[in-house]
């Protein structure tokens, strides 16, 4: 074989090594998912779970960067969650007789139209629950406490990710030191306090018009929570809620 005919096919090998290296830095990566890295920071004690485009995708016990892989696309749907897991429907239910867990949620979109993506998630943005905290008062009554003190409505969960509050019976007892943890409410909603006194007597009370007249804010984000000063005397019952006050006479049952 002469030296033009090696030269020839050289050139070939050379040329055939050439398109299989262009095809592999060519290749089609459309179809390949994206790695998304979601950082959890600032958790708190109790676990977060993570959910991307509605299915399950790591939980987290402290601050720490879950690795996803997600269909490329030009946003996924991302959210954090703690307090509760939602059922198959999206939704927190909060069993009758139960305040309602310490639910805070993070819905994000994130960037996955690269072959990875970043997202941050903070989840101390939206918090769908409220403390109630009763503190008793009263002189004129020897400042006597009641035996008993319940909160009752009509909702009885929160469908996420938006945080809408699930229509439902609910009712939780105060614990000892009288608080209780509140679904996010609809304004219009009633929601009221039972109290039993030391007759044994049940009082209830209108807690959505006290708020309503205070200018408490259902639809903030971040819920606030809520201090009530309860005043008892031989024949009323008084209510102070910051600036605002309203007073109710014991005599009258719901």
């Amino acid at each position: 074989m002469n030296a033009e005919c090696v030269g020839r096919m050289l050139s070939v090998v050379l040329l055939s090594i050439e398109l299989t290296s262009c095809s592999a830095v060519w290749e089609d990566r459309s179809s390949c998912p994206c790695a998304l890295s979601v950082e959890m920071k600032d958790l708190p004690e109790y676990p977060v779970w993570l959910y991307v485009n509605g299915m399950p995708a790591g939980e987290a016990t402290r601050d720490t960067t879950l690795l996803v892989r997600v269909e490329k696309g030009p946003e996924a749907a991302v959210l954090g969650l703690s307090g509760a897991r939602p059922d198959g429907n999206g939704r927190v239910q909060i069993p009758y007789g139960s305040p309602c867990p310490p639910l805070y949620a993070y819905p994000a979109n994130a960037d996955c139209r690269g072959d990875t993506g970043l997202l941050p998630l903070s989840l101390f943005v939206t918090r769908h629950f409220s403390t109630l905290s009763l503190r008793f008062g009263g002189t004129e009554a020897g400042g006597r406490v009641p035996f008993l003190v319940d909160v009752r409505g009509c909702v009885a969960g929160i469908a996420l990710p938006g945080g809408t509050p699930v229509a439902g019976p609910f009712r939780c007892r105060f614990s000892r030191d009288y608080s209780c943890r509140l679904p996010r409410q609809n304004p219009e909603d009633p929601l009221w306090l039972d109290v039993m006194l030391e007759d044994g007597v049940v009082r209830s009370f209108p807690l959505d018009g006290l708020l309503r007249a205070s200018a408490y804010d259902w639809a903030a984000p971040m819920l606030a929570d809520i201090s009530l000063q309860v005043n008892l005397s031989v024949t009323d019952i008084h209510f102070t809620l910051g600036q605002w006050k309203s007073s109710f006479p014991l005599q009258i049952s719901i």
